[in-house]
């Protein structure tokens, strides 16, 4: 059993303040920054940059989700999906989208030309793949080459959260079967 403990009761004063800071905007802090918090230091410069990117990047919202969404798919981490998909559905990625994805189908019919290449970089991304000329091009143009940094950094930021979720047993919020 690979599960950690809850560090909360044995933070010293600079693991608090640095929880206080991660809790604030995420509404408080369970699951993986829980387990995280197990070296508060590290937790703070992981919860940072996952800050910067949900709440200050350059990506619409509806893109980040969609493409937290694919990279959770790709992994096949339950943890991730459970925690996006709503928020997901919230910046307006449609149901029949997420339904799509959920079912492993990264190019269906209902997603828009952008919706199926930001599932095809996040792909290549889980995949360690270097992105097609093609793809990239088109991702350049609806998103700027900020914009294509930022979504395959996205990706790789969400592949170093399953591999915590995973490493240690990090249980995802809903109980009962997973969704894929």
């Amino acid at each position: 059993m690979a599960q950690l403990p809850d560090p909360t009761p044995d933070l010293d004063d600079e693991g608090r303040a640095i929880y206080r800071r991660l809790a604030g905007p995420r509404g408080g802090l369970h699951g993986m920054y829980l387990a995280l918090m197990n070296n508060p230091v590290l937790a703070e410069h992981i919860g940072n940059l996952g800050s910067y990117l949900r709440f200050h990047g350059l990506l619409s919202a509806d893109v980040r989700e969609l493409a937290i969404l694919a990279t959770a798919r790709g992994l096949g981490v339950a943890y991730e999906w459970e925690q996006h998909a709503p928020i997901a559905l919230a910046a307006g990625v449609p149901q029949a989208v997420v339904n799509a994805l959920q079912a492993g189908d990264f190019a269906a019919p209902p997603m828009s030309a952008l919706y199926v290449d930001i599932c095809s970089a996040a792909r290549h991304a889980v995949a360690q793949e270097s992105l097609p000329d093609l793809l990239q091009q088109r991702l350049q143009q609806a998103l700027g080459l900020k914009g294509v940094v930022e979504l395959v950094a996205l990706c790789g930021f969400y592949r170093c959260i399953a591999t915590v979720v995973t490493a240690f047993d990090v249980a995802p919020p809903n109980p009962g079967p997973p969704p894929f």
